[in-house]
């Protein structure tokens, strides 16, 4: 029995031993023939065989594991250069491509924040920029603010995003932290809050993330403490990114003194920066846990996570192109979901799952010790999920719910260990986002929006309990075409999955309409239903009907909804989609063969795999960024984090149910799979282009045996990583995946 270790090394090498020492490789054909014309780069196959618990597993093409190889290069160069020429040959690319700009070109705001006299906000006005604008003014009221910061100016064709921020505490610096190349390394900028003009160095390989615990500012303003990554080897910064190596989890304290090279910057040991004046950046404290009440009469340990500034939080949803940012994982605190909300009063706010699956917000005292009592301040609501909470004062919280995976915005005030409600938002048929809290001010901010409607953004006052409005998004003129509607439908085990739908107004059930599925199912990430401008426009030019389907897999219904889509359960959120996909030929909305599913990250696993599990009732696959080699995932980049989902790859029972859905070991001989549309990033340090790799030999290598078959297509994004943050980006590679997807199904464009 062969069981794959965690040593990333150890495998490394042991993959290096199989290929050059006992594996044998069988001549493959100069090229497929394949549909359409097209002919597929060839990929040579290596007979190489491993035994997983007793079972045999082939891995022919383990050699595209190493990115730099030649072999590698030239297999991604010949797949990007197919797909290119592909998709720029398809009739409605243009028309499209000049149509969606247009329904795009409506104003974007963020909601403000207040920093000294300043009120601070992101927006990209009529959508006309890559990345928005940070902007000021003394006055929310000003319709003409001054730009403080133009993320647009930091790299070529603004791919790279602003993520967080920190302001001094005398507030005349400001630092900001940059994605580069929308990976996971980031570097840190810094301007001068009063002439607004940068400073200083840059500073790279930075954490991504600017709390307390990584990022700090020195006492007398001459500096900065920082965690910085160690650089990967044989490597430069601007080729950062394209190696798949496990992402590092160690870094560096270090204080850098402004004016000087970050060459000389030192290192800090336990509490004592060498250079910094008076302080030192806090490292993570001991763990301490917290006894719970478990609803039931017993108590649950549960551990805490580090405290967390709430008001900036990195990956916080993009205001450009919230469809591609999957976010990031929570913070681990055990089997439970715990996350900071603040501290008041001598006691410190969590909210958690631990006996309460929906969630509810307890209270800890601020006490020595490593294990303390809590107390339920906010219990478990008979009905509602608990999404999120926040602070805006002492003794009153922000709390937003879910109420069939639409927000429910609640004020409560907490008194002597209990809480009332004295304010409800009256909306609750969307989504709540960009939300940030300000307990100087006792405001909250957010944005409240439909998938139809890009949002209105409120301020919440508790002087006044009431909110004011700060801007009422424009939705383009293409929504008066479309309708918004939730539905829902039975999976196959019984289960009562919600979708939300954007269709025309005018769709019939003739059977005709086609219907693009967009799912993610995993990593307790809610899929809420945001304002999608692609959506509009699927309906507006091609008469389809976007679903997003609220598959298990994240949290919508709570805690187990989550544990109904992962692990031994992952195969549910598989059936979820395809049960979305009968319901609808069953209500006379389509027909097998005219539906589409899409998603990326997780996502893409899923677009993967049903497509796989489907091909009968699924026409095209759109598979972005996906983990489809999901038996050694934990050897590269963010891996080892993902094994909730997927399984360890040590324990022989979560090998094994994670092998009979793992796209990459499914493909099967003499089978008509659905066209797919298979795309990655050269620069994605969450999900590797391996993954994608893979998958696409395997398919594109069986469909040359079978009579009539569909479109296998690798699109290689250059100088880009797992989330898409550049508006403009983010309709190129929409166009590319809708004039694929209107091609194999033979859909025809509405002008």
């Amino acid at each position: 029995m062969m069981v794959p270790t965690v040593s990333a090394a150890v495998l490394a090498a042991a993959c290096a031993l199989s290929i050059a020492g006992t594996a044998v490789f069988a001549a493959p054909p100069t090229y497929y023939p394949s549909p359409g014309g097209l002919a597929y780069p060839p990929a040579r196959r290596m007979n190489l065989t491993e035994n997983y618990f007793g079972t045999p597993v082939e891995d022919p093409y383990r050699w595209m594991e190493d990115p730099f190889s030649k072999e590698t290069i030239k297999f991604a160069s010949q797949q990007s250069d197919l797909s290119l020429k592909y998709l720029k040959s398809l009739p409605d690319r243009e028309l499209f491509k000049k149509s969606f700009r247009e329904i795009n070109r409506f104003d974007r705001y963020g909601t403000p924040f207040k920093k000294g006299e300043y009120w601070y906000y992101l927006a990209n006005p009529q959508g006309q920029n890559a990345q928005s604008i940070l902007y000021r003014t003394k006055d929310l009221q000003n319709q003409k603010p001054e730009i403080f910061l133009d993320p647009n100016t930091l790299s070529p064709q603004g791919v790279d995003r602003v993520d967080s921020w920190s302001f001094s505490p005398d507030l005349l610096k400001f630092a900001y932290l940059v994605t580069k190349n929308e990976t996971d390394y980031s570097w840190v900028g810094f301007v001068d809050v009063k002439s607004k003009k940068p400073f200083d160095t840059y500073l790279r390989y930075v954490i991504r993330s600017m709390d307390q615990y990584y990022f700090r500012w020195a006492s007398d303003g001459t500096g900065v403490t920082y965690a910085r990554y160690k650089a990967p080897k044989g490597l430069s910064w601007d080729d950062a990114g394209r190696n798949n190596d496990l992402f590092p989890y160690e870094y560096d304290l270090l204080f850098h003194k402004f004016g000087t090279s970050i060459e000389t910057d030192t290192i800090c040991e336990e509490s004592v920066c060498p250079g910094a004046p008076s302080f030192a950046p806090e490292r993570p404290q001991p763990q301490k846990f917290a006894v719970v009440d478990d609803g039931k009469g017993g108590k649950i340990r549960i551990a805490l996570p580090l405290k967390k500034e709430n008001v900036f939080t990195p990956w916080a949803p993009s205001v450009d192109t919230p469809e591609f940012d999957w976010g990031s994982t929570k913070q681990d605190a055990g089997p439970f979901d715990t996350t900071f909300v603040g501290t008041a009063g001598g006691m410190s706010y969590y909210r958690t799952d631990a006996g309460a699956p929906r969630g509810k917000v307890i209270a800890i005292p601020e006490a020595e010790g490593t294990e303390l009592r809590a107390v339920d301040v906010v219990p478990q609501d008979k009905e509602l999920v608990l999404d999120q909470s926040v602070q805006i004062a002492d003794g009153a919280l922000a709390v937003f719910y879910l109420d069939n995976v639409k927000h429910v915005v609640r004020v409560v005030k907490v008194t002597n260990g209990t809480s009332s409600t004295i304010y409800e938002f009256p909306q609750r048929n969307g989504a709540a986002t960009d939300i940030k809290a300000d307990t100087d001010l006792q405001t909250v901010t957010f944005k409240y929006e439909t998938m139809i409607d890009p949002g209105t953004i409120y301020i919440y006052n508790l002087s006044t309990n009431n909110v004011t409005v700060f801007r009422k998004l424009q939705a383009p003129a293409a929504v008066a075409q479309v309708v918004f509607d939730q539905v829902f439908f039975n999976s196959k085990d019984g289960t009562r999955v919600p979708a939300f739908v954007v269709r025309p107004k005018n769709a019939q059930k003739n059977g005709r309409n086609p219907v693009w599925m967009y799912g993610y199912g995993g990593f307790q990430i809610n899929v809420m239903p945001t304002f999608s401008a692609f959506a509009v426009a699927l309906a507006r030019h091609y008469g389809g009907i976007y679903a997003l389907v609220n598959i298990r897999g994240g949290k919508e219904y709570g805690s187990p909804w989550y544990e109904g889509g992962s692990l031994f359960n992952k195969q549910n959120c598989f059936d979820d989609i395809i049960s979305a996909g009968k319901f609808f030929v069953k209500e006379g909305w389509t027909r097998e063969g005219l539906l589409s599913i899409h998603g990326g990250s997780n996502g893409g696993l899923l677009a993967g795999a049903v497509s796989l599990q489907a091909p009968g009732l699924i026409g095209v696959g759109l598979a972005d960024y996906g983990v489809h080699e999901t038996l050694r995932f934990t050897n590269f980049t963010f891996g080892p984090g993902w094994v909730n989902d997927y399984g360890r790859n040590f324990a022989g029972k979560e090998v094994l149910s994670a092998l009979k859905w793992a796209p990459v070991y499914n493909v099967k001989p003499n089978v008509r799979y659905p066209a797919m549309l298979i795309t990655t990033g050269d620069h994605d340090t969450r999900v590797s282009p391996l993954h994608s790799f893979k998958f696409a030999a395997h398919l594109q290598r069986v469909s040359h045996s079978v009579w009539g078959a569909k479109p296998v297509l690798l699109r290689i994004r250059e100088l880009s990583g797992h989330n898409i943050f550049s508006l403009l980006r983010y309709m190129d590679t929409m166009t590319d995946k809708v004039t694929f997807w209107a091609q194999q199904l033979r859909v025809p464009y509405r002008p």
